[in-house]
């Protein structure tokens, strides 16, 4: 693990619908491992911390008996809902969080740890690369809370709104790190096609 000043929290996001992919992503299995337990496990490489934000009635992969789980609040509120919940649980003893959706099942942890070494004095850092920003594969200072809870407060479930009212360092992720990691982290699941794709890589790495 990577020493930092910081205290680090792990939040691993797995409580959307999956309408697009047709059935749960958190069950698709790359070389033996679900994605779920795969994105879990590169985490675990940045902090011992781990939380994993879900709603309630969802059926999990077993996971290691070190990770909490949080619970959407409301339900149904998309992801923001899941980073509240997981930051909540995590604010006592975090003062940074890594958020990492469980549909980037590639990620790598040089590509979070790009993140943590990127933030300096920003509320969060937020990759961009090829025109897509990746809130939902970032690190937030938990003093983003507060804003984030207000913001569903109001009703907004807009994950870039909050990118934006909490003042996030939005950074093209080719400056953190190598184009090649970039290609193989933020590629993300939502589709047969793209799960297609993601076989496709695992198999060439």
């Amino acid at each position: 693990m990577k020493t930092t000043t910081l205290n680090i929290g792990g939040l691993v996001l797995c409580g959307g619908d999956s309408r697009r992919m047709g059935q749960s992503k958190v069950w698709l299995e790359l070389s033996g491992q679900t994605i779920l337990e795969r994105v879990v496990d590169t985490v675990f490489c940045v902090t011992s911390d781990i939380v994993v934000a879900t709603r309630r009635g969802v059926a999990l992969p077993t996971l290691s008996t070190s990770v909490r789980y949080s619970f959407d609040n409301p339900q149904h509120a998309g992801p923001l809902a899941g980073i509240a919940a997981g930051m909540t649980l995590l604010s006592p003893t975090c003062d940074v969080v890594v958020v990492a959706a469980c549909d980037h099942p590639l990620v790598q942890a040089s590509f979070l740890e790009s993140l943590i070494d990127t933030l300096g004095d920003a509320p969060a850092v937020v990759p961009q690369y090829e025109d897509n920003v990746y809130p939902l594969l970032a690190v937030y200072r938990m003093s983003t809370l507060a804003i984030l809870m207000a913001q569903l407060a109001r009703g907004n479930f807009r994950a870039m709104d909050f990118v934006h009212a909490c003042g996030a360092r939005i950074l093209d992720a080719t400056s953190m790190t190598p184009k090649e990691a970039c290609d193989i982290s933020l590629k993300n699941v939502n589709t047969p096609a793209d799960w297609q794709d993601i076989q496709t890589i695992a198999n060439r790495a």
